[in-house]
């Protein structure tokens, strides 16, 4: 019985060896589902940096959307290790996860940790684009300095893809622009298609 199975596998989280709690963390991120998303959250702060980074890899790759503000929360207490590896984590979760990550590498607050918020947003990927882009709003290019570093340290392709949209918003694209330049080359060619494509469906 799987339900049986994965109760017994839950149980093995609580053991001393960390070994055996590693091995019943990606069981369970097998199995997925509701109360394997909700198990694998009690231990976000697991003692053992092995066993908590395989848990937090499973709830990305599970998409577990209830953990997510916990993993947020974890960024400010985490080396770059840990950052990177919660920040592959929010690569899975998507735009919703990605932007509440955005949101917290923005706060004034968190303007002690912003380190490590930079260091899992870089991690994210490309896909950590519109995210960051949706945020430049209302700032000077020299207040988004550190947002733009993320992109050009990201170094994919894709990146510059992600950003083509916001070149229709008045209010972002002369900075886009500015940012696809520092991307390199493939960047640029890729804006330049993109606006005489645009010209062409104006004609």
């Amino acid at each position: 019985d799987k339900e049986a199975a994965l109760n017994m596998t839950i149980t093995l989280l609580e053991k001393e060896n960390p070994g055996v709690r590693l091995s019943a963390v990606r069981l369970i991120g097998k199995v997925g589902g509701e109360k394997a998303g909700s198990a694998l959250r009690m231990r976000i702060r697991d003692s053992d940096s092995r066993v908590q980074k395989e848990v937090i890899k499973n709830l990305g790759k599970m998409r577990y959307e209830p953990a997510m503000e916990d993993l947020v929360d974890l960024v400010a207490e985490s080396d770059e290790g840990l950052a990177r590896v919660i920040g592959g984590a929010f690569a899975n979760y998507g735009e919703s996860g990605i932007d509440m990550l955005v949101e917290r590498y923005e706060d004034p607050i968190e303007k002690g940790n912003r380190r490590a918020y930079k260091q899992a947003l870089i991690q994210v990927g490309p896909s950590v684009a519109p995210s960051i882009i949706k945020n430049l709003r209302g700032k000077s290019f020299f207040e988004n300095r550190d947002s733009f570093d993320i992109l050009q340290r990201v170094k994919n392709p894709k990146t510059a893809r992600l950003m083509l949209p916001y070149l229709k918003d008045e209010e972002v694209s002369e900075q886009v622009i500015e940012a696809t330049v520092k991307l390199g080359s493939s960047a640029v060619n890729a804006v330049i298609d993109a606006l005489n494509e645009m010209d062409e469906k104006n004609e």
